[in-house]
């Protein structure tokens, strides 16, 4: 089990007349363990919990977000814990989403990070309107393996957000998505809102050019059309399929502190 070793915690409310924006930087930590029944390889691939990936990113996006608000905020960065190293199971899903919804109910605005997309199940339990940026529909579950019990995996995950309820599926809207099934509106740019309050983003999502990641086929999706839809509505961000190892330029790091400076900014407008 994680201990609190990794909780790092900036408090500067005491210095400020005003209650700061409360703000959580969490980890959740999901790897994929590369193992598989031979058949639909994708469909049986367990996710493990695993050491954190996202540590040094997560401690530069914390001292640049501090230096950009100062005690205007306070600031939590952690290690999702609750549960143990090992295999997970769907039934450990349940129960890491709902340890995240306590957690994520700390915060006005919440960013988490993870190397395998299954931990974006989590963010489905949190009431709100959602928009995924993927290449990916995450709901590939052929009918030979919808006779299964399906394994909740990166490949798979949005079937299982459907499949548990933990979401209504009319409150999801996806764009970017190359290679379907789609679970929720598959979406043109045109059709996007200003009200949505949760963001799912794969980060194969966005245009290649961004070097965001060399892993996977990317689709086209441009930065200029998820700032468009920052408000002071949307309260967690979840950002999947990091790799430090992908993202040599650190464009990931300037990427999460961008959408946090902008988010927290018009919370903070609002709330002033």
């Amino acid at each position: 089990m994680f201990c609190n070793n990794y909780k790092v915690i900036t408090d500067l409310s005491a210095i400020n007349m005003k209650k700061p924006i409360k703000v959580g930087l969490i980890e959740i930590p999901i790897s994929t363990f590369e193992e598989y029944a031979g058949i639909d390889e994708d469909y049986f691939k367990l996710p493990i919990i695993s050491w954190p990936k996202t540590g040094e990113l997560r401690l530069n996006l914390e001292r640049r977000i501090k230096d950009r608000f100062r005690n205007q905020i306070s600031l939590e960065n952690e290690v999702l814990d609750g549960f143990n190293r090992g295999k997970l199971n769907n039934d450990d899903f349940q129960i890491i989403g709902s340890n995240f919804k306590k957690k994520a109910r700390e915060y006005d605005f919440t960013m988490v990070f993870a190397e395998d997309h299954s931990a974006a199940y989590p963010l489905y339990f949190l009431p709100g309107k959602v928009l995924r940026m993927d290449c990916h529909g995450d709901a590939f579950v052929s009918e030979n393996i919808k006779k299964f019990s399906v394994q909740l995996n990166y490949a798979t995950y949005m079937y299982c957000v459907e499949k548990s309820r933990v979401k209504n599926t009319k409150h999801i809207d996806n764009i970017g998505i190359k290679y379907p099934p789609v679970i929720g509106r598959s979406i043109n740019a045109n059709e996007l809102t200003k009200n949505y309050n949760i963001l799912d983003l794969d980060l194969d999502a966005f245009e290649k050019k961004y070097h965001f990641q060399w892993i996977h086929d990317t689709s086209d999706v441009k930065l200029e059309l998820l700032k468009s839809i920052l408000t002071e509505n949307i309260n967690q961000v979840g950002i999947f399929e990091y790799r430090k190892e992908g993202d040599p330029y650190n464009n990931v790091e300037k990427f999460a502190y961008k959408i946090a400076e902008i988010v927290i900014s018009k919370k903070m407008d609002k709330k002033y």
